[in-house]
């Protein structure tokens, strides 16, 4: 599984997407032994609920969030590992979307694919670039809820938008599908 890191150039300048750098594990690896990544380490997390199966991303969002995160990917994982110690398997369908899992979807590959490992890593450096399609109305409520240092909570965004918490859950799950649609978009055309 690849892993791309979000690290700020300036931690205390805004967050706008000039302010991100993208980095691979080498690279970021260096920063944290680095004297201003060693001071920054603890504002990094991994956002889990932004997982895209095959490609990680680690965020530098703060240490209060970065906490809040971890408890949450700890908890994830922790659920996660026991339901395969017992032997149940999850499937997720979404009638809505047109998505219902063949088996093809259901069955592992264990074997090591060299052609798939090569397509995550040109996946994985087209994050970013999706992430500069979004309008900016999109990319303020993922910023706001996912990459900011202090992130909103969904009922926070509403009411900084004078609309409903649910009406900002729809809008925020059409913007995660449409990150992963064009990301897939990209990934079948590699």
């Amino acid at each position: 599984m690849k892993t791309v890191f979000l690290v700020k150039k300036d931690p205390d300048a805004p967050n706008d997407k000039e302010n991100w750098l993208i980095m691979e594990w080498k690279k970021f690896m260096e920063f944290r032994h680095s004297p201003e990544g060693g001071r920054r380490i603890a504002a990094f997390s991994q956002l889990d609920s932004c997982s895209l199966g095959d490609v990680k991303i680690v965020a530098e969002c703060g240490e209060e969030m970065a906490k809040i995160w971890r408890k949450e990917k700890d908890r994830n994982d922790y659920l996660r590992e026991r339901n395969r110690a017992l032997g149940i398997v999850t499937i997720s369908c979404d009638a809505k979307n047109g998505f219902a899992p063949d088996e093809a979807d259901l069955l592992g590959d264990p074997g090591y694919d060299m052609e798939d490992e090569i397509i995550r890593k040109l996946y994985a450096e087209k994050i970013w670039r999706t992430l500069e399609e979004l309008d900016p109305d999109e990319l303020d409520l993922i910023e706001k809820l996912y990459l900011n240092d202090v992130v909103m909570m969904e009922w926070e965004y509403a009411g900084s938008k004078g609309i409903s918490q649910q009406a900002v859950s729809k809008r925020k799950n059409r913007v995660l599908m449409k990150i992963k649609k064009r990301l897939n978009e990209m990934k079948d055309g590699i």
